[in-house]
């Protein structure tokens, strides 16, 4: 019997864990889309600054309450510039896997540095340059790394050779 009991607790308790896992989603889906377009009329208004000649309005994460960015995965110097929410709590070598499977061909680190963290000037970009630099370095010359290095300080995602890359094909299939 009271194993019955126990089994009762925990699909209750089961199910009200899933009821509020999905009442918190469905809030942050609303505050997501309160924030985006918070940011779109500043957007706009900056526009308008611009046209005045007076300072535009800058958002960041950071002003909008979520600390300083410091002991956060993806953020582990204080010195370091916020990332952009989408390369935010994956290690650096993902983060510029994911820019560079998004590009066309290989990109160099100012440009991988710019997608992934939120610039606001020379301090920024130099911080981020540096140690993304050193990491992306590292991990190009792993045997197995995700990316692969092109040039200097230039970069491309390493994905693995199918049997038609290049002429690798007339090997693969004995010709």
């Amino acid at each position: 019997m009271e194993s019955i009991q126990t089994t009762d607790a925990i699909r209750e308790l089961a199910k009200s864990k899933r009821e509020e896992w999905e009442r918190l989603t469905r809030e942050r889906r609303r505050i997501d889309i309160l924030v985006e377009r918070c940011k779109e009329y500043v957007e706009a208004l900056n526009k308008l600054l611009g046209l005045e000649g007076l300072p535009r309005i800058e958002l960041t994460e950071r002003e909008a309450g979520s600390g300083s960015g410091f002991a956060k995965v993806g953020n582990k110097s204080p010195n370091m510039p916020m990332r952009r929410p989408e390369y935010e709590g994956i290690s650096m070598p993902e983060a510029a896997r994911l820019v560079l499977e998004d590009s066309p061909g290989p990109l160099h680190l100012d440009v991988i540095v710019e997608r992934v963290y939120e610039i606001k000037g020379v301090a920024d970009r130099k911080a981020a340059k540096h140690s993304f630099g050193s990491t992306l370095a590292a991990e190009a010359k792993k045997p197995n790394g995700s990316l692969r290095k092109t040039a200097p300080n230039t970069y491309e995602a390493n994905r693995p050779r199918t049997l038609f890359d290049d002429n690798h094909s007339h090997a693969a299939l004995g010709s």
